[in-house]
């Protein structure tokens, strides 16, 4: 506790009996700049500007201020305007209490979420109805009801309109950072239809001298009303107290502020007071609300684990620049993590970022896309910064014992910000499709070989689709069954299809794609004479056959195309895990219903296991490649397909070998009574 009180800057006695003496001088300057009188009414000061220095001072320099204050009202009521009765020396007394007071009560209320207009409130209304309360309490014979009423609302402007002034003046004297930018922020605010602005501000002054010419003269007044609730919405804040300012000065010019009718003064002063009141907490709200929306700002342009750029402030950084290059980060590996370990590794690179290189107001982590983005220059050097810095965080991580790296570092060319959006997309997509055993660490999306494959799958073209088709022949002399495979290209360049299907389901493209080859397929076996063959199978994904709504597409297909169920065969490949095996048991009974024919593909590998083979309502098994592949010299392969053959033919079901290539697999094949034999030897896969 010593030690934090000893690191706090305190203020010395020299300081503050400067404050005394400064306090003591503006106030007594206030009074002599203040003090003249109407008529023979009374001598109360009418721009009461020492209310207004009093209470800016107090609430800047706390004691010493009032210390000051107390000093000057006993030298101005003991020489230049001593009063018989003792009234001033009473009100200096109660003055002081009640700033006192305003001490304790700001120290109560400063954390209070209306602690603003509490202090406002004390300082506008109770501060100046004190003081006048005093002076007609203790003088009943020379003060009466409207020079109270006058002091009141001279006393409360003047605290409305100069105490904010005076403040503004000693935070500039003491160079304060906070209200210097929002000075400049004001300046750069009025620049924007400056001349909209000039002629309201004329409009506003041009009617508050109409208001001092004419003898009768509150519409006028009344009038300001909208000008200034308008001149509050478009014109800065410290404008707009100016301007309040300068309109009160030109009503105290006024030639009837001699005149000895104070009703008619207090009037003016009311209706004046009424519209500074509405002005001010027209003010607080728009105050109140730029200050909401630059928090709400920081919020959304900061992310509050890292203080990383968002998504945001990257669309706001990116608006003026042009030919630039956007890298992506690949965190997907980390944002599987703990969170607590997660958010210490984010932590971690932020200030790595910070201290090591100069790329840490241009990084922006995205959550949506697991990725730390960083907006460069287009330039090999950029690209070199890049690359080190992956290099010093994963030299980092180990370091500390972390067992993270980054991930691959995907970049990609812009032209201007209207393509931002686009470019991250693309760089997302080719994060998810990325090689993950590739050692290639940072990769040109610009030129990238699966570029084709996401132009393909963003908008799948009937015409890049073309069906082909395998025959496989029965060892007992059936008629001929077939596959239908597909092929793709895009821009006359041949596409995977084992890659197409994968990049389809990380995209989740996947049943898109199956519904328009299956469509296309069934388009041509549409056109077969039914006495060709005995069946025709179509691959389809676990995904597709858990989804009812694809079942159910693909039986109306069958229904419009009038293609007998019973010539189908569906093929369930060997593309991921089976998600919903209660779904897709019931889609698959829903099929044997109506007559197709179900296949378990890639029988060997994946989830086609034994489990499967018992569990799924299974018509054909086809023997994976991987088992038929050399089955003639390995006696553990042909072990297995034996055993393969021999529990399907006691669930009647019929055993396909497919990747028959060698007439010696073959004779093996037949040995081990296969039912159907598929390969490159009985037939090469032709298109339709």
């Amino acid at each position: 506790m010593i030690k934090y009180f000893l690191s706090v800057r305190q203020e010395t006695n020299l300081q503050k009996l400067g404050y005394v003496v400064l306090s003591f001088f503006l106030v007594l300057g206030s009074f002599e700049v203040s003090g003249f009188s109407y008529s023979n009414i009374t001598s109360i000061q009418q721009f009461s500007l020492p209310s207004g220095v009093m209470v800016a001072l107090v609430y800047l320099l706390g004691s010493s201020a009032i210390m000051g204050t107390f000093a000057s009202l006993l030298c101005y009521y003991t020489f230049f305007k001593y009063i018989d009765s003792g009234a001033a020396y009473v009100y200096t007394l109660i003055l002081t209490i009640t700033l006192i007071l305003s001490l304790s009560f700001i120290k109560w209320v400063r954390y209070h979420n209306h602690s603003t207009k509490l202090i406002f409130g004390f300082f506008v209304f109770l501060f100046p109805a004190l003081s006048s309360l005093t002076l007609i309490i203790f003088t009943p014979d020379s003060f009466r009801f409207d020079f109270t009423l006058n002091l009141f609302l001279a006393d409360s402007i003047s605290i409305l309109l100069l105490s904010p002034l005076v403040g503004t003046l000693f935070l500039l004297i003491y160079n304060n950072k906070t209200l210097k930018e929002y000075i400049i922020d004001d300046i750069s605010e009025i620049k924007k239809n400056l001349l909209i602005k000039i002629i309201l501000i004329g409009f506003i002054i041009l009617v508050m001298l109409l208001g001092v010419l004419q003898p009768i003269s509150y519409m006028a007044y009344i009038l300001l009303m909208p000008l200034l609730i308008v001149a509050v919405v478009v014109i800065p804040v410290i404008c707009q107290i100016i301007l309040i300012n300068i309109s009160y000065f030109i009503l105290l010019s006024s030639c009837y502020i001699n005149s000895n009718d104070i009703h008619f003064i207090n009037n003016k002063l009311t209706i004046f007071y009424m519209m500074a009141i509405i002005v001010f907490i027209i003010l607080d709200f728009k105050v109140s609300l730029k200050k909401e929306i630059k928090d709400h700002k920081k919020h959304v342009f900061v992310d509050t684990c890292s203080s990383l750029g968002t998504y945001q402030k990257l669309e706001s950084d990116s608006q003026n620049k042009t030919d630039f290059l956007i890298a992506a980060i690949d965190l997907q590996s980390l944002f599987k993590f703990p969170i607590k370990k997660r958010e210490t590794i984010i932590i971690m690179i932020a200030k790595l970022l910070k201290e090591k290189t100069s790329l840490y107001e241009s990084a922006y982590l995205l959550y949506d896309l697991s990725s730390l983005v960083i907006l460069l220059d287009d330039n090999s050097r950029a690209l070199s910064k890049l690359k080190s810095f992956s290099d010093i965080v994963n030299d980092t991580l180990e370091q500390h014992n972390i067992n993270y790296k980054l991930g691959k570092v995907f970049y990609m060319r812009c032209e201007n910000y209207t393509r931002l959006k686009v470019v991250i997309n693309h760089l997302h997509i080719n994060s998810k499709l990325a090689d993950p055993l590739s050692e290639q660490k940072l990769i040109n999306c610009d030129n990238n070989e699966i570029n084709d494959y996401i132009s393909f799958l963003s908008y799948i073209d009937d015409k890049q689709i073309n069906i082909a088709y395998q025959n496989y022949c029965s060892t007992q002399g059936e008629e001929r069954c077939f596959e239908v495979l597909s092929r793709f290209n895009f821009n006359k360049n041949f596409l995977n299809p084992e890659r197409v299907f994968t990049f389809a389901k990380r995209l989740n493209r996947l049943e898109a794609l199956e519904q328009k080859v299956s469509r296309k397929a069934l388009n041509h076996i549409k056109e077969l004479p039914e006495s060709d063959y005995q069946y025709a199978s179509i691959n389809f994904s676990p995904d597709f056959l858990c989804s009812t709504r694809s079942i159910n597409y693909f039986i109306n297909q069958l229904e419009v195309l009038e293609i007998s169920p019973d010539k189908i065969c569906i093929e369930l490949v060997e593309t991921g895990e089976i998600e919903d095996v209660t779904a897709l048991v019931d889609n698959l009974n829903l099929l044997k219903s109506i007559g197709v024919k179900i296949a378990l593909d890639d029988f060997g590998k994946g989830h086609a296991t034994y489990e499967k083979l018992f569990n799924l309502p299974i018509d054909i098994v086809k023997v994976d490649g991987s088992l038929v592949r050399f089955c003639d010299q390995d006696l553990m392969k042909q072990l297995i397909i034996e055993n393969v053959c021999k529990i399907s033919s006691m669930r009647n079901i019929k055993v396909v070998a497919e990747c028959v290539e060698t007439l010696e697999e073959r004779e093996i094949l037949e040995q081990l009574n296969i039912d159907y034999l598929q390969g490159y030897l009985i037939h090469k896969p032709a298109l339709f």
